[in-house]
């Protein structure tokens, strides 16, 4: 292109263009999700050894910028084999897992647009083989083309743009004069790649204002400025008059100078009506909003049949953090899963607990059938901010996990180590993997606790496979051991790993949320260490009243009996404590049992077997009956027919010694209690006092 009799492009502008594209494109990346560049340099071969594999970018200052640049230099490689040149790009893709994740790819060609090489085809025959290239391999793998058309003498892209156009579409076939209009170009290609809504060049005049307005949910807002004066810029208004300062305000960088442009970028503008001008010159500028992100995390790009799909997004800021709801435009996620079928699935997120930014989709959506799932993610920020996210899912009948232990959502004791079960299916069949791989079965399958409320990570290990039961087993450590373990919500990893040729086996995984947590106390310990504070004082306060109370109570209860032997020089007592209690009066050779009568204050006497309580005129009493207004005497015999005389009473202070049997006053009591000038023998009711 740069040499011979008619060059296309002799002042190397492929190369400046290259070189101008791979800073473009390093502006625009992070260190938090990188884009990755590839270089394949091309003409009769496309040279491993002038390519460079996909390599990612994390700013302008990385060094592998410096790398790639490097490698784009004119070199005579003979002729324009884009056939290989798209071959090869196509298997650094693969070979840089691209093809597993959710990314943007694209292949940006450019070239003076003629395929040439030692087959000398026609343009037709060429161009029919690129054709059958990209239905086979660069549409099943969603990868964007787009060609750079460079040609100073015109013949050669002139004469083949309408077969690119045929091939790629007219939007993706773009051509450059000279270096000046390659920024603009660039930013259509930029807004294409990373989907972007599409924003015209706009000519800005001094000391004309132009209103622009902001929608919100913006990662960022772009200004690319180009003019051929040194000196002439934009001025940037905010929405309250205030002028924008680059490198100054905190949500503005500096002025960036790139080689064909000056790039000014505010972050996370807040929206409104905003307004710039021209200052010094006029300006063409290109704006563009870049909208945070909405990307899909589960399920992967490859899924398999049989297996429910548990859709799983992310919409975060550049720091991994959650973008906030704006109060005046309330967010809203959600998304339509089309099914080969034609069958539209209504999906909500919701936020998922323990992980910031993260967004659980309900439903889950069956994937029974093989084919392509359309998914079309989408956000919108009240009535004025919408933005759509397409995305494919192929679902294949490949191998694929189901972990039957632990359960989701299943609550576990703190233990050193979490039992895993796991079982292969296809197509939701279980599957035996002995005749699908030449290697031994537990090397198959990995378990590894991958989130900890700790934010650490278990180690990985292998699951051994019982045949008999055609599952795979083990114990998979928990981080921090059985005394560190942390209470909390933990995510279990389990891997499909083949080793050996496998047939047609591909990696799968799967992912069970579990919490750990200690066994919850009964209610009412939960209910006393709530109330703790304020119980305990209580329940000290009620206790000593409980017993001040029960001492009063068995005090009331509490009786007394007193009684007195002719033949003991002391009173003695009884003590009934208990409703109905029994006791035996045997000091003093007495046999008499004396029983309470309830609760009441009344006690009954009764003869010991062969005993006798008598009266006067000698009759037996079976029992007597004594109450607080009673004392009295009483006549025991003995089974040896000896007698005794008892006072007995419920006063001790009115209970005074018996007079002895055969005595002046035998046994008698006083008229009135027991003091002195008692009644006398002969004028002694017997019958009333017993």
């Amino acid at each position: 292109m740069s040499r011979g009799k008619a060059p296309t492009d002799p002042g190397n502008l492929r190369i400046k263009s290259s070189l101008a594209f791979v800073e473009f494109i390093a502006r625009r990346s992070n260190r938090e999700n990188p884009d990755r560049l590839g270089i394949v340099n091309f003409g009769t071969d496309a040279p491993r050894d002038h390519a460079i594999p996909l390599t990612p970018i994390a700013s302008i200052d990385d060094p592998n910028v410096g790398v790639i640049q490097n490698r784009l230099k004119p070199l005579d490689l003979g002729d324009t084999s884009f056939i290989k040149a798209f071959r090869l790009a196509v298997q650094l893709f693969r070979e840089g897992n691209s093809f597993q994740y959710q990314r943007n790819r694209a292949i940006v060609v450019f070239t003076d647009g003629e395929p040439d090489d030692p087959r000398k085809l026609g343009l037709e025959q060429y161009f029919a083989e690129l054709s059958a290239f990209l239905e086979e391999e660069i549409k099943p793998n969603d990868i964007t083309v787009f060609v750079i058309g460079i040609d100073a003498v015109g013949k050669a892209w002139s004469a083949t743009v309408p077969h690119w156009r045929r091939l790629l579409g007219e939007d993706y076939v773009v051509t450059v004069a000279d270096l000046a209009s390659l920024p603009e170009r660039f930013s259509e290609i930029v807004q294409r790649i990373y989907k972007l809504p599409p924003q015209k060049p706009i000519l800005l005049r001094p000391g004309v204002r132009e209103e622009f307005d902001v929608p919100p949910y913006l990662a960022s807002l772009e200004f690319f400025i180009f003019s051929g004066q040194p000196d002439a810029t934009v001025r940037i208004f905010r929405p309250d008059g205030k002028i924008v300062q680059p490198g100054v305000d905190p949500d503005t960088l500096p002025v960036q100078h790139l080689r064909t442009c000056d790039l000014i970028v505010m972050q996370e503008p807040e929206p409104g009506i905003y307004q710039y001008e021209a200052v010094g010159a006029e300006v063409r500028i290109v704006r563009n909003f870049i909208p945070f992100q909405m990307r899909l995390i589960n399920p992967l790009p490859i899924h398999p049949q049989g297996k429910t799909m548990q859709f799983l997004v992310e919409f975060r800021r550049a720091d991994g953090k959650a973008v906030k709801p704006h109060p005046d435009y309330p967010l809203g996620l959600f998304a339509t899963v089309i099914k080969p079928s034609g069958e539209r699935i209504p999906l909500k997120f919701f936020p998922r607990e323990g992980q910031e930014g993260v967004y659980l989709g309900e439903p889950k959506v069956p994937a029974e059938v093989s084919g392509e799932y359309g998914v079309v993610l989408k956000v919108v920020g009240g009535d004025k901010y919408q933005n759509e996210f397409p995305v494919t899912v192929k679902v294949q009948p490949v191998p694929y996990l189901s972990v039957e232990e632990p359960q989701e959502g299943i609550v576990v004791k703190p233990s050193s180590e979490v039992k895993v079960r796991v079982r292969i299916l296809k197509a939701g069949h279980p599957l035996a993997p002995e005749g699908e791989i030449s290697g031994h079965p537990d090397y198959l399958v990995l378990a590894q606790i991958i989130q900890a409320p700790g934010g650490e990570r278990g180690p990985a290990v292998w699951l051994s496979y019982r045949k008999e039961e055609g599952i795979f087993e083990g114990s998979v450590p928990v981080p921090g051991g059985k005394e560190r373990v942390r209470e909390g919500q933990y995510v279990l990893a389990v891997r499909l790993a083949p080793g050996g040729e496998a047939k047609g086996f591909a990696g799968d995984q799967a992912a069970v949320e579990f919490t750990v947590q200690e066994p919850p106390a009964p209610l009412w310990m939960r209910w006393l260490k709530h109330r703790a504070p304020v119980m305990v004082p209580v329940a000290v306060i009620g206790l000593i009243v409980f017993l001040y109370l029960y001492s009063l109570y068995r005090r009331r209860l509490r009786v007394y009996l007193y009684y007195w032997a002719d033949n003991s020089s002391v009173v003695q007592s009884v003590v009934f404590e208990r409703p109905g209690e029994l006791k035996d009066l045997i000091s003093s050779d007495i046999p008499v049992q004396a029983v309470r009568e309830g609760k009441s204050k009344s006690i009954r006497l009764m003869p010991m077997k062969g005993a006798k309580i008598l009266t006067r005129d000698k009759r037996e009493m079976p029992e007597v009956w004594i109450d607080q207004s009673t004392t009295l005497s009483i006549v025991v015999e003995s089974e040896d027919g000896e007698r005794r005389v008892l006072n007995v009473g419920l006063n001790r202070d009115e209970l005074t010694s018996p007079c002895p049997l055969g005595g002046e006053e035998e046994g008698l009591p006083p008229e009135e209690g027991l003091g002195e000038g008692g009644a006398k023998k002969e004028e002694f009711d017997w019958e009333k006092y017993l």
